[in-house]
């Protein structure tokens, strides 16, 4: 199942292109308007109702410390996904900018944006379980949420790649001025969002996923203060 997988994903990738002319055509005619201006309303919403719910974990989890049972694992991809709402919250403004309202390309980003809201749910303790009085073990919900997640982080990855390299080919140019980091980004992106996480699927070993975390981690301090 897992070789299926994978190999619908490098089709999907392959073949994506193919339609990226016609797509481009439907964008001149469309009526509709998608500047940030309206795209922003909706993402606060969105961003505000899932850390409002991470915060009020957090509380709980300072009330009463003895319920959680803390896991290396889980606190880096706990901190990778916070850090990706957040880094999708201020980089919005740059980022549809450099689409200028085109409505394919805008909708995809928005549909990525939704999936990092969803990507911090999924990586939460589920409401049941902290509204019961038993140990909330989180190496225990990472292991049973993992998966879920890291398909998540392929369908964004897949639409961060046609977005970047098909529908907006000159996007790089517009948000990262930098030759270096550009060529970084284009080979990063793809492997760290696609390549990896879907080996990651088949690959249970916790060691390999604190290594792709702590990567990714790295990055966010790299892309935040170098």
């Amino acid at each position: 199942m897992q070789h299926i997988f994978l190999f619908l994903l490098l089709f999907f990738l392959f073949t994506g292109s193919t339609w990226v002319e016609s797509v481009q055509i439907e964008d001149s005619n469309s009526p509709y308007d998608f500047d940030y201006g309206n795209i922003q309303r909706v993402l606060s919403i969105l961003f505000g109702i899932i850390l409002t719910r991470f915060v009020s974990i957090i509380v709980n989890a300072v009330n009463e410390p003895k319920r959680f049972k803390y896991s290396f694992c889980y606190k880096l991809v706990l901190f990778f996904t916070l850090q990706t709402v957040i880094f999708a919250w201020f980089s919005s403004s740059k980022v549809y900018g450099a689409f200028d309202s085109k409505p394919i390309p805008s909708i995809l980003m928005f549909l990525a944006h939704m999936l990092v809201v969803l990507m911090l749910e999924i990586i939460l303790p589920p409401q049941k379980l902290l509204d019961s009085s038993e140990l909330i073990d989180l190496a225990k919900v990472y292991s049973s949420q993992v998966n879920k997640f890291l398909v998540f982080m392929i369908i964004q990855g897949v639409i961060y790649f046609l977005n970047m390299n098909f529908l907006v080919p000159e996007f790089w140019e517009r948000v990262q001025p930098d030759e270096v980091r550009r060529k970084i980004l284009v080979i990063f992106y793809p492997v760290m969002t696609i390549i990896i996480p879907s080996l990651l699927i088949i690959d249970k070993n916790h060691i390999r996923h604190n290594i792709f975390w702590i990567v990714w981690n790295f990055y966010f301090l790299y892309a935040y203060f170098i």
